[in-house]
């Protein structure tokens, strides 16, 4: 006898019969990578072989927009971002939070970032030099635009500041799920950005944008990567969008090397917090940063491409144990929220081998982070330094 299904099986039959009707590919799923292999990887001799499978071309995939296109793109980017900020400052408690991962849900000023010391020169540019040790700022946060409880947010985000204390830093933002983008390029992406504060009327023009099939392909994207991890040491995050690195185009993504997954802080909306705070009492928490090299150029036009060449990795990110009970967390939340994270807060503007955002979606999220930064009053040249006066 065949089993019974209950109300969450069929649903998601349905779901996926619709979802094939109309031509969508199947859901990607959540990606969590194992600590193990990431640091067997870290510790092996640096796999040059996969730089030289990857393209130096990659420029020549990136849809161009002319000067006007851009700009018009850009107004409808900072517009869009403040009508999120303000529907979910009216919503919640009236003030203007980030327009997107508006929660920080723990913060730590003195984390390190130890690049590999074999790290081959054609990728030694800005913070990756190689055997380079660089304090790096971190902000953990859930993905909405609200604040919610930890248990009902769908996605995690970490924003790293890697900083030689010496006046150079530079930002990589990173989320959990997929290491794909769930928009397409710059328009879709602001089109996702109006539906997400205009609620029903929003996902009608989506749909009347991005027509139905490519709307159901971003809904079922975001649904099936959602993540409700209770600890962040056990979190993959990824980039999603490009960099430049040296001569190529890569994406990041970093990998959790989990210790004990027996510890646990207490439950409740804050759960992240308290057990990140019981698991710092007792020990690092240890990240591998991984780099993947784009291969083929047409990749670059659509930023849902789930790329297909292997991550090698550059270095570690170490949270050294400390103490944040007594309101140590909680403070250190506070200070990270006052700064301004961002792909294009960069260790040198003048190099575009180092760290350059690449891509249309990059384009659109620098009109987007300065945006967001201005309305909620972080906006400024200090916001690129480090809080604690190191540069």
């Amino acid at each position: 006898m065949a089993p019974r299904l209950g109300a969450d099986g069929i649903q998601h039959l349905a779901e996926a019969a619709a979802y094939r009707l109309l031509g969508v590919p199947g859901p990607p799923g959540e990606r969590r990578v194992a600590g193990g292999p990431a640091l067997a990887r870290l510790n092996a001799p640096f796999p040059t072989e996969i730089l030289a499978q990857a393209s130096t071309e990659w420029e020549r995939g990136i849809p161009k927009r002319s000067a006007m296109e851009r700009a018009a793109l850009n107004g409808d980017m900072e517009h869009t971002i403040r009508v999120v900020q303000s529907t979910f400052a009216e919503k919640g408690d009236g003030q203007i939070r980030r327009g997107q991962h508006a929660k920080g849900v723990l913060a730590v000023t003195n984390a390190q970032l130890s690049v590999k010391a074999d790290l081959p020169k054609e990728l030694q540019v800005g913070p990756f030099q190689a055997g380079a040790s660089l304090r790096t700022l971190i902000r953990f946060s859930n993905a909405p635009s609200s604040v919610q409880a930890d248990g009902a947010s769908q996605r995690r985000g970490i924003a790293l500041r890697f900083t030689d204390d010496k006046g150079h830093s530079q930002d990589l933002l990173m989320t959990t799920g997929s290491p794909a983008f769930l928009a397409k390029d710059g328009p879709a992406a602001v089109a996702a950005a109006k539906a997400e504060a205009s609620g029903a009327l929003g996902l009608a023009g989506l749909v009347g944008h991005s027509g139905l099939g490519d709307t159901a392909r971003l809904l079922l994207a975001a649904k099936t990567t959602e993540n409700h991890d209770q600890s962040l040491a056990s979190a993959t995050f990824f980039s999603r969008v490009p960099y430049q690195l040296g001569d190529y185009a890569a994406k990041f993504r970093l990998v959790p090397v989990e210790t004990d997954g027996a510890i646990r802080g207490g439950g409740g909306p804050d759960q992240l917090t308290s057990d990140a705070t019981a698991r710092l009492s007792k020990g690092d928490v240890v990240y591998v940063l991984e780099a993947q090299f784009n291969r083929n150029p047409a990749d670059m036009a659509d930023a849902r491409v789930d790329w297909d060449s292997a991550y090698v990795p550059l270095g570690k990110v170490v949270i050294p144990r400390q103490d944040l009970s007594n309101g140590g967390a909680q403070k250190a939340i506070e200070t990270m929220d006052g700064l301004s994270f961002s792909p294009w807060n960069r260790w040198d503007d003048k190099d575009d081998r180092a760290m350059r955002p690449v891509g249309d979606v990059n384009e659109a999220r620098k009109a987007i982070y300065t945006a967001s930064s201005e309305n909620r009053g972080s906006g400024g040249v200090n916001n690129h330094k480090c809080p604690m006066g190191y540069g």
